[in-house]
C-alpha cells in the first residue's frame, strides 16, 4: 500500500495564503526587533521623540512661531514690553494645554516607560524647543509653570493624564 504525504500544494488557496501570511508576520517580527544594546540609546530615542513631537509642533506652530519671534525681539532690544511678556506667558500656557491633550505626550510617556527614564518627556520637549530657536529663558519659564510641572510629575510617576 502506498501512502501519500499531505502536500501543501493540495491545500485550498485560502489556507495557503493564510499560512504564508502568518509565516511572513513571524519573520517580519523577528527582523524588526531591535537588539537590546540599541534600545534606549540616544540614536534609538532621538528619531522616536522627533516623530512624537513633529505633529504636535505642526499643530501648534503659531505658538512656537510667537515664542521664537518674541525671543528674537528680546535679543535685539534687550527686553520685552509688558504686553509682550504677557504674550509669552499666554503662549507657554497654551503650549502646555495643547501638550497635555496630545498624542505626542502619550508617545513620549510610552518611550519614557520603555526606557525607564522619567525625565524623557521634559528633556524631549526642552530639546525640541531649543532646536526651534525658542530662548532658554522661555524654556526655563515653561519648566516653572505649575500646569507644566504638574503634568510632568504625573507623567514621571506613571499617572495617566487628566
Amino acid at each position: 500500500m502506498r501512502t501519500h504525504l499531505y502536500s501543501i500544494t493540495k491545500w485550498p488557496i485560502t489556507k495557503r495564503l493564510l499560512t504564508a501570511s502568518l509565516c511572513t508576520l513571524l519573520l517580519a517580527g523577528c527582523a524588526s526587533t531591535p537588539r537590546p544594546e540599541e534600545v534606549c540609546s540616544a540614536n534609538w530615542i532621538k528619531p522616536r521623540t522627533d516623530a512624537a513631537l513633529s505633529e504636535f509642533r505642526t499643530s501648534t506652530s503659531d505658538i512656537w512661531d510667537r515664542l521664537e519671534n518674541t525671543g528674537k525681539k528680546a535679543a535685539e532690544n534687550g527686553k520685552l514690553s509688558i504686553l509682550e511678556r504677557a504674550s509669552v506667558l499666554f503662549s507657554l500656557t497654551r503650549l502646555v494645554s495643547s501638550f497635555q491633550n496630545s498624542q505626542a505626550l502619550d508617545d513620549l510617556q510610552t518611550l519614557s516607560k520603555t526606557c525607564n527614564d522619567p525625565q524623557l518627556v521634559r528633556t524631549a520637549l526642552s530639546d525640541t524647543l531649543t532646536e526651534y530657536n525658542v530662548p532658554q529663558q522661555y524654556i526655563d519659564l515653561l519648566n516653572e509653570l505649575d500646569a507644566f510641572t504638574t503634568l510632568l510629575q504625573q507623567s514621571e510617576s506613571g499617572i495617566n493624564k487628566p
